[in-house]
């Protein structure tokens, strides 16, 4: 999605979230979600889409990954302008975090997210056998 810096933008942003939401379920239970979403792992839509998703962000337990922006057109904003969190890789329960980096500046304006993960297929099947409210607690 647009940066939510206009008014427009910014509820075409909040569409984009509300769009994810209602498909996220048919996409099955092993998910993964990663780019440019445009939003801080601290904006309320991002959050709320973590919320009702049950997604993680790989981003937890690493500390803050800045993404964006790798470059200005004039120095001296740099030293103004902190570099932000928006490129995200999400992922359903059955997946591990193993590491996860932001990788060197390769010409972009972001810089790259490097995520390596492991994956549980047991654990699917165990939750099939669970009572629904138990479920979500694997």
């Amino acid at each position: 999605p647009r940066p939510p810096v206009k008014p427009d933008w910014y509820a075409r942003h909040q569409k984009h979230f509300a769009r994810w939401e209602r498909e996220f379920p048919r996409y099955g239970p092993n998910v993964l979600m990663v780019g440019d979403l445009n939003t801080s792992p601290w904006g309320a839509p991002f959050r709320h889409f973590i919320a009702v998703s049950g997604l993680r962000d790989t981003q937890l337990g690493y500390g803050v990954q800045p993404t964006w922006p790798t470059f200005w057109p004039r120095p001296w904003l740099r030293l103004r302008v902190p570099l932000i969190p928006i490129d995200h890789v999400l992922i359903s329960r059955q997946f591990t975090v193993i590491s996860q980096k932001t990788g060197p500046f390769v010409g972009s304006d972001h810089l790259p997210v490097i995520v390596e993960l492991g994956f549980r297929p047991k654990l699917q099947a165990l939750r099939v056998g669970l009572p629904e409210n138990k479920r979500k607690e694997l």
